[in-house]
């Protein structure tokens, strides 16, 4: 792993306007967008421009070629309101120590048949989006993620109803295309169902990631090892306040940026070449 570059805001900012410039010769590229999410970009691999670009173009050729998952994201829509009542997506608003942002993604209603996959994925990178040009815990840029899945409620039936299609597309895309380094990432109250699901999913991680996964039995304190109870909420043994009050911010948040998610011109671009993540590998 190279060592982490520090830029003084001047010198991100000339990035930035560096970053812009070759946009703005890119008649294929949106040229709308924000500042904070092209630093995500260039802090994703050091600040090497060059390398922020073809990780920026790789990122939107997917989903221009992916326009069900990534297009028609309306928070307020029936689809995407199921899903919010069905799951949990709920970023912590502490970093960890190592300046790591961390989430918690959970099932709230365990009915299987309200578990629609593709909407399930659909809101899940709605609101990676709205993340990427919200400001961080701290006041500079967060040095990774840490996801943590928790698997209460989760029964074979949820898995009857996986697509594997938009599965293997879920971990292309945040393997290879998302403006983000996965440092950890948690699985807790596993139960012998797991054993399952990664048979299922095993294929589709690279063993780089696949070494960052961490289990967690029910009733059991090792999460802390890995985060700080200071970061967690209550209701995970933390003391950071409770999942709902985080869950009411965030969604305060998805409503203020709504024109901002629904805006498919922030996303869809004409095709460019899908090879352009060849050699990439992030920092």
């Amino acid at each position: 792993m190279s060592s982490k570059v520090i830029l003084s805001d001047y010198e991100m900012d000339e990035k930035v306007q560096e970053f812009r410039k070759w946009i703005s010769l890119q008649s294929h590229l949106p040229q709308n967008i924000e500042k904070m999410l092209l630093l995500r970009y260039l802090k994703t691999y050091n600040f090497n421009l060059d390398r922020a670009k073809k990780l920026l173009e790789y990122s939107l050729d997917i989903r221009a070629n992916n326009q069900h998952i990534f297009t028609g994201r309306d928070p307020l829509s029936p689809e995407i309101a199921g899903m919010l009542n069905s799951i949990e997506i709920v970023p912590m608003l502490k970093a960890t120590p190592e300046n790591y942002k961390v989430s918690i993604l959970r099932l709230i209603d365990y009915n299987s048949t309200n578990f629609v996959f593709n909407d399930v994925i659909k809101t899940f990178f709605m609101f990676a989006d709205l993340r990427l040009v919200s400001p961080d815990p701290n006041p500079e840029l967060a040095d990774g993620e840490i996801p943590i899945f928790d698997m209460k409620g989760m029964t074979i039936w949820h898995l009857f109803r996986i697509n594997f299609s938009t599965l293997r597309l879920y971990f292309k895309y945040v393997q290879e295309a998302h403006p983000v380094r996965v440092t950890q990432c948690h699985i807790i109250n596993c139960t012998p169902l797991l054993t399952k699901i990664m048979s299922l999913i095993r294929p589709l991680l690279k063993p780089e990631v696949a070494a960052r996964l961490q289990f967690h039995s029910p009733d059991t304190d090792t999460l802390f090892k890995s985060i700080p109870k200071e970061v967690l909420p209550i209701e995970y043994g933390g003391t950071s306040g409770s999942i709902r009050d985080m869950k009411e911010y965030w969604m305060k948040k998805l409503i203020e940026r709504r024109n901002y998610l629904k805006n498919d011109s922030n996303w869809i671009v004409g095709k460019v070449d899908s090879n352009n993540n060849a050699e990439l590998e992030k920092e």
